[in-house]
Formats: C-alpha cells, structure tokens, sequence
C-alpha cells in the first residue's frame, strides 16, 4: 500500500516508485508459480481413523 484513501477532500497521491523493491517483491509473491505444479507438489490428506 502507497497511501490511505484521502477521505472527504478532493487531491492527488504523487509517488515515486522503487522498480528494485517491485522485483524483489514478485520474487517473494508466486500465486500461480511452483506450488500450483502436480508435478513439484503433492498433497496427500489421511482421512481414516488412527485410532486402534
């Protein structure tokens, strides 16, 4: 987030930005990358009972 909402006044928000930060942060954020791939990650839920 770059700034609040301006709440009941009429102005412009005016950033400058750090291209460096934005890579790094799409290094950290993989929403479609190797976890969404069957073949690198595999889930297996035990749903029995594992009492005796």
């Amino acid at each position: 987030m770059l700034a609040g909402p301006l709440v009941g006044e009429p102005g412009m928000l005016v950033a400058t930005l750090d291209l460096g930060a934005l890579t790094m942060a799409r290094r950290e954020f993989d929403p479609i990358g190797h976890y969404s791939r069957p073949d690198v990650f595999h889930l297996t839920v035990n749903t029995g009972c594992a009492g005796s």
